[in-house]
């Protein structure tokens, strides 16, 4: 199957696959505690935190972010309240 996206945007995903940003670099882009909050929710939707090695990430993610723990757990039992809701 062909795709109709332009040979660099294909190359960047390639790439991005290949090899994914660390937990430290995506924190580096995330400039403000709003942004910060985005990526961690982003993440616990995208991942399933049941899973060690899922859960070891989300956690090293949030300490990149300097996500204080009380607003990390706070932000697992919203999500995990909305996805049972689902």
């Amino acid at each position: 199957m062909k795709s109709s996206l332009p040979a660099t945007v294909l190359d960047e995903i390639s790439l991005r696959l290949n090899h994914p940003s660390s937990t430290a670099e995506i924190a580096q882009q995330a400039d403000s505690m709003a942004l910060k909050i985005e990526v961690y929710t982003a993440s616990l939707l995208v991942l399933d935190d049941s899973c060690q090695t899922a859960r070891q990430y989300l956690d090293d993610l949030a300490v990149q972010l300097e996500l204080p723990r009380p607003l990390q757990q706070a932000l697992d039992s919203s999500v995990e309240k909305t996805s049972a809701a689902a």
